[in-house]
């Protein structure tokens, strides 16, 4: 899917990356691509000034609401009566899991920011009053550490996006635990899509599931994962790029993948998906091969042009999408 910031949120970034000029937008969003990309990066905040502010809202927030829509429409269509009225933010950055929950849910009524960074507090702020939903902009901001600020809920959605990696073991460990104490509805968490970013997602659903959570979205099953080792689930998702973001990246073409894993576990969960595309389809002369997690676990499925219904909807079908089965099997 390709996913653009909304007009508001892109002018509102635009506005106040004009503080500083060109080259310091690109040295700034330099230094933060290499903190990011650190193998020896210590569990703490990446940002802390309002020039590292300003250069992660250019740099990053495109890509991250680009990962969070996609993950959030992908619990949507697996609760598609659900109508969440209150959302918990943890980790909220400038808000940018508000803002694509809001595009999705308009039922979202009560939101609360958590940020460590008074300065991402402040832009998530002042972007907030760009917003077109009423709740980013009354959002209630909270500056508190995780695991030992998260509010007691009752939340019907709470989000963990992009947070782990700042965390140590014990400090995921807990802070999973009281983010699921405070969600009555489903929780979220979303991580970069690299093998370390998925270790860190399927080691949080196997404590949530054992704290009674079903899984939602991406896995059709509770089973332990069925991938092997030296391989990972993870997603992308297409996003355009502004001026701006392509300034701060020093990047030529318009848009960029953001990979991303994820996981939705809910307290109370309704129907569940057949099984997830996890690789792009394999599209060759008169077949299309979808890699398929299922209920059973992992499986190859092929489908032949002479089956022409359902040859059909696997060439809709992409990576990442939920599949049912049975519209798969040869019925002409």
């Amino acid at each position: 899917m390709t996913a653009d910031l909304p007009r508001e949120l892109r002018e509102a970034i635009d506005r106040h990356v004009r503080e500083m000029g060109p080259t310091e937008l690109a040295r700034a969003a330099e230094e933060l691509s290499a903190r990011l990309r650190s193998p020896t990066r210590a569990p703490v905040p990446v940002v802390r000034l309002r020039s590292q502010v300003l250069a992660y809202a250019a740099y990053r927030v495109p890509a991250t609401y680009a990962a969070a829509l996609a993950v959030i429409l992908a619990i949507r269509e697996q609760r598609p009566t659900w109508q969440p009225g209150s959302m918990l933010d943890l980790g909220a950055g400038p808000g940018t899991a508000t803002w694509a929950a809001t595009s999705v849910w308009p039922s979202l009524e009560s939101l609360i920011a958590l940020d460590a960074v008074p300065e991402m507090i402040d832009l998530g702020r002042e972007l907030g009053t760009a917003a077109p939903h009423p709740a980013v902009a009354a959002a209630r901001w909270v500056r508190a550490e995780i695991p030992a600020g998260v509010p007691a809920g009752p939340f019907d959605l709470s989000v963990l996006s992009y947070v782990l990696t700042e965390l140590s073991p014990a400090a995921i460990t807990e802070t999973v635990d009281r983010a699921w104490e405070a969600t009555a509805g489903t929780l979220v968490l979303i991580m970069p899509g690299t093998p370390a970013g998925f270790a860190k997602i399927i080691q949080a659903r196997a404590q949530l599931l054992r704290s009674g959570g079903q899984t939602v979205a991406p896995c059709p099953h509770d089973a332990p994962c069925p991938m092997g080792d030296g391989d990972w689930c993870h997603f992308a998702a297409r996003l355009a790029r502004s001026q701006t973001h392509r300034s701060a990246k020093q990047a030529v073409l318009g848009f960029e993948d953001e990979k991303f894993s994820y996981v939705g576990v809910a307290r109370d969960l309704g129907d569940r998906a057949d099984a997830r595309v996890l690789r792009h389809p394999r599209v060759l002369p008169g077949h299309i091969t979808l890699e398929l997690c299922t209920r059973e676990g992992l499986k190859p499925v092929t489908v032949t042009k002479r089956h022409k219904d359902a040859f059909r909807r696997a060439r809709k079908t992409a990576w990442g999408d939920s599949v049912d089965l049975a519209a798969l099997r040869p019925t002409d």
